[in-house]
């Protein structure tokens, strides 16, 4: 049995801001974990169906918000922002980046919905439910095994926005209308070299012996600074790369 609740104020306040040190480059414990998860979803035959999120924040959420996917089909886009949770629909949403739960219980897998989408935009991409608690405690146990329970989290691999396999998704944040912009990008794009991986999936290897994880994983979203351009105070300009400050306007890649 998996228990899944909305998150909460207090469970974004305590993830770690994407800007900071420890989210800028993962180490090789952390590559080895992730790899050790890819390794046990192509072996569960789940890795279609699950890929592993690096947990951040970016903004505070306030009481009674969940953060909700909107899809934009027609622009290849979506829009993750904070909705009130008891807005019309609501009902309809179902979690797609979660978090394990700090508690055990035997009889119930508890997990925190971490961002949210309307059902109908899974396009028959079934919700989490009951028939995934096997895997998802086996990804669990490793994680608690390795100490990274409260660095990744696990995502429900769907695609509302029709992405392509040369393309990753990229990410960026506005702090002035506290909202993740992503839209799908070509590999070879130069804002993905500046960017911090968030979201990985792993396919299967062509030959069943030939389990290299590793050389099979893939980057399927990242967060993506952009260069900026300020007005100082005393009238001039001037560039930084950056993802979350509202103060310029995007000039675009390099």
């Amino acid at each position: 049995m998996i228990d899944i609740r909305a998150h909460t104020k207090t469970d974004y306040a305590i993830l770690p801001d994407i800007d900071s040190p420890a989210m800028q480059a993962l180490d090789d414990s952390d590559w080895e974990c992730l790899d050790e998860i890819g390794g046990l979803l192509i072996a569960k035959g789940a890795n279609d169906r699950f890929g592993v999120t690096l947990l951040h924040s970016h903004f505070p959420i306030g009481d009674n918000e969940i953060m909700v996917e909107e899809p934009r089909p027609g622009e290849r886009a979506f829009t993750l922002r904070p909705v009130e949770n008891r807005a019309a629909g609501a009902d309809d949403r179902v979690a797609i980046n979660l978090e394990f739960g700090s508690g055990r219980d035997d009889r119930a897998l508890s997990m925190i919905g971490l961002e949210f989408i309307r059902s109908e935009a899974l396009n028959g991409v079934a919700p989490v439910s009951d028939s995934d608690a096997r895997v998802l405690r086996d990804v669990r146990e490793i994680l608690e095994r390795r100490d990274r329970l409260r660095r990744f989290g696990v995502s429900l691999l769907h695609d509302a926005i029709g992405v392509r396999e040369s393309e990753v998704l990229l990410e960026t944040c506005d702090l002035s209308t506290r909202a993740l912009h992503c839209i799908a990008a070509g590999r070879e794009d130069k804002r993905v070299s500046r960017g911090v991986e968030t979201t990985w999936s792993w396919s299967a290897p062509a030959e069943a012996e030939a389990m290299d994880a590793w050389a099979i994983r893939t980057c399927v979203r990242q967060c993506t600074a952009v260069k900026v351009c300020f007005k100082a105070e005393d009238g001039s300009h001037h560039s930084q790369e950056g993802g979350h400050d509202p103060s310029g306007h995007d000039i675009g890649p390099d």
